[in-house]
């Protein structure tokens, strides 16, 4: 259990520092992608970082507590708090600033995250009990 704890620990924080690193950078690296010839929506980039800081976020405090609605809630909060704190620290970086429309969209991806979490953990949990491996 201990175990299990810090390496998703780790894990959340070395993803917070990304996410960190990458509010860093100038607007003009933002879009790699484009080099391809493949153009992503800053929403899409945006849903999709915030998701995954939400399930990392739900690792963490699943670990915590088994309530379904402790998990909810603070993994919904602190991830969502992230993202907001994340905007206002883009504000100082320049080329690049903070929008409350981006604001909504980590915070809708750090709840699509959570939510995407426990819908797995559930089925996970379903496919464990027909097992008997629990």
């Amino acid at each position: 259990m201990k175990r299990r704890f810090m390496v998703y620990v780790v894990l959340l924080i070395v993803y917070m520092g990304v996410i960190f690193w990458i509010s860093c950078l100038p607007g003009e690296q933002l879009t790699p992608e484009s080099v391809l010839g493949i153009i992503i929506s800053a929403s899409v980039k945006h849903v999709s970082e915030y998701a995954i800081l939400g399930i990392l976020m739900s690792l963490v405090i699943a670990q915590v507590s088994n309530k379904t609605l402790s998990i909810i809630f603070y993994s919904s909060i602190f991830s969502s708090c992230y993202g907001i704190l994340d905007e206002i620290h883009q504000s100082f970086v320049p080329t690049r600033h903070c929008t409350l429309v981006d604001v909504y969209i980590n915070i809708i991806g750090s709840m699509t995250g959570v939510l995407f979490y426990l819908i797995l953990s559930r089925y996970t949990n379903k496919k464990l009990k027909a097992t008997g491996s629990m």
